[in-house]
């Protein structure tokens, strides 16, 4: 993505384009609506930095069958359900995301 905003050697910022104010102000709440209420931006600088220099991996979400803690699981194309290979059980989704609100406290 484009950078809309420069910061000039006085420290001015200015909006690269007249036409792009809108455009950096709906960009500004989208970015405010991903992070929420209450962010750090030192905090965001040093994740930034972090996966520019390959120092983050985000793991995929894994799934857990709640009966017998496999995870062999699969979603059924209209999503109305998960199946597990190893015990055959199936599984509705909000019982497999309580297991991954359960294993992130795990963590």
């Amino acid at each position: 993505m484009k950078r809309l905003t420069e910061r000039l050697e006085n420290g001015v910022i200015n909006v690269k384009y007249a036409s792009q104010h809108e455009t950096a102000i709906h960009r500004l709440v989208t970015i405010e609506d991903i992070l929420g209420d209450e962010y750090d931006l030192d905090r965001l600088r040093e994740l930034a930095e972090a996966d520019r220099e390959g120092r983050i991996q985000v793991k995929p979400k894994m799934l857990k069958c709640p009966r017998c803690g496999s995870t062999h699981l699969a979603q059924r194309v209209d999503g109305a359900c998960y199946y597990c290979f190893d015990c055959g059980a199936h599984i509705v989704p909000n019982e497999v995301e309580a297991t991954i609100a359960t294993n992130k406290e795990e963590i």
